[in-house]
């Protein structure tokens, strides 16, 4: 989070040292510094005279935005004829002004896009804040959103704002500027508003400017600087940073009204507001329109001082002056707006000081990138902490936090593991017998003990299949010990059998049994998915390798079989003893096997070097012998699995001897 916070810092340094090198360029004094004061205002008759001047004779205009799923896609002004329609073919760029013989035209909807004609509609601006809507389409009927229609080639005049429907698009229409004045001046700053993790470039020059600027100037810089500050540590979601960079509007800008609007469809809805005392209520502020459409579309602040020539523009009655910035998250799309205005009844504009000057709107533009870095942090942190929730379901809280803090662990990459799969003996039977309630409460119980077990020993959880656990060592994290773990592992699940049985023989019928297989190897591990729904494992031969070695379990009797591969990683305290080779199902290789002891006092070292003595003998073609060590072995041992499987194998050659002797036996299934 400290790193989080200096990121966001650095980011708003770098753009208050901008600010200081214009206030500098600019010669601001204290009574400047704040917002750059007018001439006194003229008596009302001048001022009355002004107006009369300024009235012109202008062109009806109509402003439009096309939305795709609430989504600004375009929006623009006009003063002539438009046409909307989809791409007449691939070479017309989407959402572009074109010049026709008759107007303007904008390909709103790709070629693909039937529902919508190459033709669909004409828009001409009306005296009187009205529009001429005609349907240029044969086929197409134009929906409005009061409900109303226009039939193919028909042409209605309607009062502004207008909204037109096609499928998953709508076009917005509103009246453009005031009626029969001047439009006053929009500004907007040269850049685009930064998004979260932009760098931007400080100028050599900032340092020597810093120095030499005027006290007055670098107090000011300092205080700024700590009210961002303040919004970014303070601030602990996304309702508080809204609401302090509201207030931070008010008291360090000296604004009126300050608020951040969200989008609700197609309209910019305000969540959160202050105002300054003697501020117009929320019933009364209307923010306009046609800046927040400016801001969505070009993602730059946006201010305009206003006077009384303009008092036509509805959203800016009583109002002087608004400055807007927009809020972007990392993709650069607007997810929210900073806005305020200052009214006629402020003190600044009683005192002439009513316009909005570009200092205060780069502090707003900085404002809404200190809001957009800590939304993004915000965003981050909940990321982290619910892919760490995710995660410790599946690694240990140790890794879990390795993994949210580097995600990159999980890319896919070449690495060796060691796969541990484990399965249920006798699943079918027992939840067949024992009817579904049971076996989940059952197998609820075992796939705890499982889990458990991989855990103690890092081992990663990749997946649950029916009755099956499959696990993992050596990924994400390296592990020069991963066979090691991995048995260990093994051999204390095998240790809390006993416990288990006790709590479930009598209600199952029958003692629970596993069957473990265990594979060290190269694998292909990653992570496959989407953002919303991924999972972590590894794929390859040896995965596949370790799969089967657990179903070997099954054919020779023994609980937990290893590959030659992990022994050969097991340090000497663990008890092994080569059980055979086996050719497994779609591997061509012939595999050794061997046991991982569990229980050392059935046979211990004594049964391991005798069944290696018949098990060499088999291999060599010595079946007598080989037959008599094992006849031996279980006279004193005759539960042995293994033991048993080899002497049939022995008997089998001895009663159809075959020229092509293998040793390697061909697993009869999986």
């Amino acid at each position: 989070m400290f790193k989080a916070h200096m990121g966001a810092l650095t980011r708003v340094t770098e753009n208050l040292d901008a600010l200081l090198v214009a206030c500098g360029r600019a010669g601001y004094n204290r009574a400047e510094f704040r917002t750059r004061r007018r001439e006194p205002r003229e008596s009302p008759v001048r001022a009355s005279e002004s107006r009369e001047q300024k009235v012109v004779a202008v062109l009806p205009r109509i402003f439009v935005s096309v939305y795709s799923k609430h989504r600004l896609d375009f929006s623009g002004e006009f003063t002539t004829s438009v046409e909307l329609g989809r791409q007449r073919g691939p070479d017309e760029k989407l959402f572009t002004e074109i010049s026709e013989d008759a107007g303007r035209r904008v390909a709103i909807a790709a070629l693909n896009e039937l529902v919508i004609s190459r033709r669909h509609v004409r828009l001409d601006p009306l005296p009187g804040n009205n529009v001429r809507i005609t349907n240029l389409s044969d086929r197409n009927t134009v929906l409005l959103a009061d409900g109303g229609m226009i039939a193919g080639r028909q042409t209605s005049d309607l009062p502004l704002p207008v909204r037109v429907l096609m499928e998953e698009k709508s076009v917005q229409i509103d009246a453009a500027g005031g009626g029969n004045f001047e439009e006053p001046e929009i500004q907007s700053l040269a850049w685009t508003t930064l998004t979260p993790g932009s760098v931007c470039s400080i100028s050599p020059t900032t340092t020597l400017t810093m120095r030499s600027a005027p006290k007055e100037i670098t107090d000011a810089y300092m205080t700024w600087l700590a009210a961002v500050a303040s919004v970014l540590q303070s601030a602990t979601s996304s309702a508080d940073f809204f609401n302090r960079a509201a207030q931070a509007m008010v008291d360090l800008v000296a604004l009126d009204s300050g608020g951040v609007l969200m989008r609700d469809g197609d309209r910019w809805k305000p969540i959160a507001r202050r105002t300054r005392r003697g501020g117009r209520s929320n019933d009364e502020w209307m923010p306009s329109r046609r800046i927040l459409q400016r801001v969505e579309a070009e993602k730059r602040t946006f201010w305009r001082g206003t006077d009384q020539a303009i008092m036509g523009t509805e959203s800016l009655m009583a109002v002087q002056a608004v400055v807007a910035a927009p809020v972007l998250d990392a993709r650069g799309e607007v997810v929210a707006i900073l806005y305020g205005d200052r009214g006629e009844s402020s003190r600044l504009s009683a005192a002439g000081e009513d316009t909005i000057s570009e200092l205060e709107a780069r502090l707003v533009d900085l404002l809404a990138m200190g809001v957009a870095s800590g939304l993004s942090r915000i965003e981050q942190e909940r990321k982290a902490m619910e892919a760490q929730v995710r995660f410790e379901q599946f690694f240990t809280k140790d890794l879990a936090l390795q993994l949210a803090a580097n995600p990159d662990l999980l890319r896919g990459r070449d690495t060796e593991v060691t796969m541990f799969f484990c399965d249920i003996r006798g699943f079918s039977r027992i939840s067949e017998r024992v009817g579904p309630a049971l076996t989940v409460e059952w197998v609820g119980a075992v796939l705890d003990a499982i889990s458990e077990c991989v855990l103690n020993y890092e081992g990663a959880l990749i997946d649950f299949i029916g009755d099956e656990v499959m696990a993992m060592w050596g990924a994400p994290a390296p592990q020069p010990d991963q066979a090691r773990r991995a048995c260990q592992a093994a051999l204390d699940l095998w240790a809390r059998l006993p416990e288990l049985n006790d709590k479930w023989q009598d209600r199952l019928g029958e003692p629970i049994r596993f069957g473990i297989g265990i594979n060290t190897g190269v694998a292909r591990v990653g992570k496959t998915g989407s953002s919303l729904k991924f999972k972590y494992g590894p794929v390859g031969n040896n995965v596949n390798l370790a799969s089967r070695v657990q179903g070997a379990t099954k054919h020779l009797r023994t609980s937990v079989l290893i590959t030659e591969a992990t022994r050969k990683q097991l340090p000497p305290e663990f008890m092994t003893r080569p059980i055979c080779q086996v050719r497994v199902v779609n591997i061509t290789a012939p595999v050794n096997l061997y046991e991982l002891v569990t229980d050392p006092n059935f046979g211990g070292r004594d049964l391991c070097q005798r069944y290696e003595e018949a098990l060499t003998a088999f291999h060599a073609g010595r079946l007598s012998p080989a037959a008599k060590i094992l006849g031996d072995i279980l006279d004193r041992y005759p539960n042995d699995g293994p033991s048993v499987v080899l002497l049939s194998r022995v008997a089998e050659q001895l009663v159809h001897p075959s020229s092509q002797f293998d040793p390697a036996w061909e697993l009869p299934g999986k």
